[in-house]
């Protein structure tokens, strides 16, 4: 199946928003909705796509393309190809996961984060692997910004739904957003999930003597949360 629409602004009515630019694509394959089976081959060409949004438009300018070759169905998911790419950013995925077995991979870049937070510019890179063993998931997310700022979580997920996370992450530069606060602020610690609920341990350090340790937990059933931070004395700190 081919589709081509020379201009999007004619949809803007049923979008509700002001779009624009054109678009183009084939369509191989079929989807059942009531099972969730797919398996599909895409290829789609955006050129000078608008969306109305201030912060989007950046992102989306010039030519946009879109390759996918994907299926799901009784032998669990398969990305054999995912492929956005425009000048502002891309993003890569592929892999298998079966009901036992398998592994995801994921990279996206946007080139430059300057259009969405403007007190800093520079490339924003992020990457996840994600591996099955039986009824867990396991895996990794890596968060990598301008100036050295950086964030990891490292984890496992099985089917109950319980959940063990570390994570550790590094603002540097601070100054750029707080002015009076100049230097690095670091994260780190420890998540688990048990039964709905979440617990939380971590520490935060940063300029002007910042080093507090907070604790909390969420009951998603009660929608509920309890948040206790802690500083050390001065005593402790020398």
């Amino acid at each position: 199946m081919h589709l081509d629409a020379a201009d999007l602004a004619r949809f803007s009515g049923l979008a509700g928003q002001s779009i624009g630019g054109a678009v183009n694509a084939d369509i191989k394959g079929f989807t059942a909705p009531l099972s969730g089976t797919f398996d599909v081959d895409l290829a789609v060409r955006g050129d000078q796509l608008t969306s109305g949004i201030d912060q989007v438009d950046p992102l989306i300018a010039g030519i946009t393309t879109l390759n996918l070759r994907a299926a799901r169905g009784a032998d669990g998911l398969r990305i054999d190809q995912f492929d956005l790419s425009n000048p502002a950013l891309s993003a890569q995925a592929q892999g298998q996961l079966d009901s036992s077995t398998g592994s995801l991979t994921l990279f996206a870049r946007l080139n430059d984060i300057g259009p969405l937070m403007p007190q800093t510019s520079g490339p924003l890179e992020l990457s996840a692997d994600v591996t099955r063993d039986g009824d867990t998931l396991a895996g990794q997310i890596q968060l990598l910004g301008p100036n050295a700022s950086r964030a990891v979580l490292d984890g496992t997920v099985d089917s109950s739904g319980a959940a063990d996370m570390v994570f550790e992450a590094a603002l540097e530069d601070l100054q750029r957003f707080l002015p009076e606060l100049a230097g690095q602020l670091t994260a780190k610690g420890k998540a688990r999930r048990r039964d709905g609920i979440w617990q939380v341990d971590s520490n935060v350090t940063g300029p002007a003597g910042i080093d507090t340790s907070v604790t909390g937990s969420w009951d998603e059933a009660q929608s509920t949360a309890c948040v206790l931070y802690t500083s050390p004395s001065p005593r402790d700190r020398t």
